[in-house]
């Protein structure tokens, strides 16, 4: 796995996060929301799948988790909700 380091830019997508750099008062603060592809669909595994129950309920308990973990914004949590 390699890493790569961009200077000069104040917006990063990390995995499914977008990190946002901003200085207030000469700090550094980090703002997170949620990244999505224009190609999202919001379907994970269809409800009349053969798959079991505990599979289409993963997507679920992953977004709810994620939403009380990651520090959001007021504006980012209700897209989120």
């Amino acid at each position: 796995m390699n890493f790569v380091m961009e200077i000069g830019d104040q917006v990063l997508y990390f995995l499914d996060l977008t990190l946002t750099l901003s200085t207030h008062n000469s700090q550094m603060a980090v703002s997170f929301s949620i990244y999505r592809k224009d190609t999202y669909t919001g379907i994970s595994i269809a409800n009349d799948s053969m798959h079991p129950q505990q599979h289409k309920l993963a997507p679920v308990s992953h977004v709810i988790h994620r939403l009380l973990t990651i520090p959001l914004s007021d504006v980012d949590q209700l897209k989120e909700i």
